[in-house]
């Protein structure tokens, strides 16, 4: 059974110390956007995607103890219904291995594991 965080291809994730404005300076620089941009309330498709992709990452890479709903949702001014419906966009995204977000997700994955 595959995992819902995963797309096809993708080897197994090792969690380590890594904060949420380490994921956020990475996706940011990644999508060319501010951190004002990103945690504001923009429903651009390039801005919500890459607040969505964010959200992804920090559930993948961060320690349990910060990884809630409720945290992560913060980080954005939003509560944990957005993360969780952001986490379902993504999962749909890799279950139709969509090009774009995919190779954004991998990019974005080998940038956050080269913090280690």
């Amino acid at each position: 059974m595959t995992s819902p965080y995963s797309y096809p291809g993708m080897t197994t994730i090792q969690r380590f110390e890594i904060t949420t404005d380490q994921i956020l300076n990475i996706v940011c620089d990644y999508f060319k956007i501010t951190k004002e941009q990103i945690t504001e309330k923009n429903r651009k498709y390039e801005i919500v995607l890459a607040r969505q992709i964010a959200i992804y990452l920090m559930v993948v890479f961060l320690p349990k103890k910060v990884r809630t709903s409720a945290n992560i949702g913060n980080v954005f001014n939003q509560d944990r219904t957005m993360v969780n419906h952001s986490m379902n966009v993504i999962h749909r995204y890799l279950e139709v291995n969509d090009e774009y977000v995919v190779g954004s997700i991998k990019s974005l994955m080998i940038r956050v594991k080269s913090l280690k």
